[in-house]
């Protein structure tokens, strides 16, 4: 990339501005090589680099019906372009989804998590993709709808490899689902900085406790491999195991071997490694705490 490169003009596209989910759906259906916009985060410095050139861009931030955090008999459900910021200040998800709760709160900036979206967020698929692992250790569904059909696909079948998922062309993320628990659950990361940095690692555990006993266990882990993971076999180790030092231990060095982590310039795969067995640690004790 030569120097400047981000000032280079962006290709002219159509510009669109749906009023209701139906219109954006038959817009995704009708329109030739559409992208869809909600805060903008990572498309437009997509744009501005030159990485894509859509013929048309669909911008969804009108659909305030897509944008809300309720709870019901089984789940809570929240819709795809609520943002950062008000998944942070939400007492629900503070109270039930505590490790969702904390990663939002470490999504950029304070500015970038007014405008950011989950639904963005899951759809950008990016391996460090803060919103993942707690989603995955939650059993989250995505609700994905097109002008013709609704399907509900679980987190840990959504992403399909760095910036993939199933998403088709004319689909859009409309709604997470999140069944309800009795499992705690915590979220944390290292970066190269507090604030507004990529997570080299992060990691999210949830843990049903009873009589000193991890009755269930799952530990997700982001940036160490092509996509978010479920640590599987981690996380059936602990599955009826007693709390204890040892077996905190051996769990989190099972975390560590299921890490596949590259190196790059925020850091090395060897790091990583020691990051997912330290984080992993942590949140464990933590939780049993």
């Amino acid at each position: 990339m030569q120097p400047f490169q981000y000032l280079y003009p962006i290709k002219e596209f159509d510009f669109h501005r749906p009023l209701s989910v139906k219109e954006a759906l038959q817009m995704l259906d009708q329109l030739d090589e559409p992208k869809v916009i909600a805060g903008g985060t990572d498309l437009t410095i997509a744009l501005k680099y030159g990485l894509v050139n859509p013929k048309n861009i669909i911008d969804l931030s009108a659909l305030n019906e897509l944008k809300y955090i309720v709870e019901n008999k089984d789940e809570i459900r929240i819709g795809s372009l609520t943002t950062f910021d008000e998944i942070n200040t939400s007492e629900l998800i503070k109270k039930k989804i505590p490790s969702l709760w904390a990663a939002s709160h470490n999504v950029g900036t304070w500015q970038i998590r007014t405008l950011a979206t989950i639904g963005g967020n899951l759809a950008n698929a990016s391996p460090a993709a803060d919103s993942a692992p707690p989603l995955i250790v939650h059993d989250a569904s995505v609700v994905i709808r097109s002008i013709n059909n609704e399907r509900i696909v679980p987190i840990t079948a959504f992403f399909t490899g760095p910036k993939k998922t199933v998403l088709k062309p004319n689909e859009l993320i409309t709604e997470i689902r999140i069944p309800k628990s009795n499992a705690k659950s915590w979220w944390m990361r290292i970066g190269r900085r507090q604030a507004n940095t990529i997570s080299v690692v992060s990691v999210a555990v949830s843990a049903e406790i009873a009589n000193r006993k991890f009755v269930s266990c799952k530990i997700a882990l982001g940036s160490v491999a092509p996509t978010p993971i479920l640590a599987l076999k981690a996380s059936e180790f602990l599955k009826g195991k007693e709390i204890t030092e040892e077996n905190i231990t051996a769990a989190s060095d099972l975390a560590s071997k299921e890490s596949s982590p590259i190196t790059d310039i925020r850091g090395s795969a060897q790091y990583r490694r020691v990051a997912v067995k330290v984080l992993t640690q942590r949140i464990l004790k933590k939780l049993v705490e």
